[in-house]
């Protein structure tokens, strides 16, 4: 029994040491936290040499050309975007879209529902850049639609928004 209660008093003396000589962390934010190496999106980055904003009162004017790819597996839109100056631009966003022909009257009837897409590159001076966009079945559930049966002549684009636009400088 005595052994017992030995034991027992090793095991309590342990604990209270241990309380004792634990130091408290306390708290550990000191601030705001620094993304480390944090990566700019390329429309953020400084402006690359050659390149100045587009000056006031000059509208950019894109053209998109949308191409249905066929290859299977994937169901792929294809566009191609210039722009009419020939400036160079970042951060374009695409709005795509569907249409189909009426079975009556034989005109195109355009779908209310636009997809966006946001080119990952930029378009350069003098440039067409090409974007690639997956058709997903769920973006075209509304219309029983498989996007695999479509052709080109089913789908339009433009460009509804740009992060920035650069003339030569």
């Amino acid at each position: 029994m005595n052994a017992k209660l030995v034991v027992l008093g090793l095991i309590a003396a342990g604990l209270a040491v241990f309380l004792v000589t634990r130091k408290n962390p306390g708290p550990q934010n000191t601030g705001p936290a620094e993304p480390a190496n944090r990566k700019l999106p390329y429309w953020e980055e400084p402006l690359p040499p050659g390149y100045k904003l587009l000056g006031e009162g000059k509208t950019p004017k894109f053209h998109v050309v949308c191409e249905r790819i066929m290859d299977k597996p994937q169901d792929i839109l294809q566009f191609e975007i210039t722009e009419e100056h020939a400036w160079a631009a970042d951060g374009i966003r695409i709005n795509f879209w569907y249409r189909f022909k009426d079975p009556d009257s034989g005109e195109w009837i355009e779908d209310t529902h636009r997809v966006a897409h946001v080119a990952r590159e930029r378009l350069d001076f003098n440039q067409t850049l090409i974007e690639f966009t997956t058709l997903l079945p769920i973006e075209y559930r509304h219309l029983g639609l498989d996007p695999g049966e479509t052709t080109t002549e089913n789908w339009r684009a433009e460009v509804v928004e740009w992060a920035r636009v650069m003339e030569p400088g």
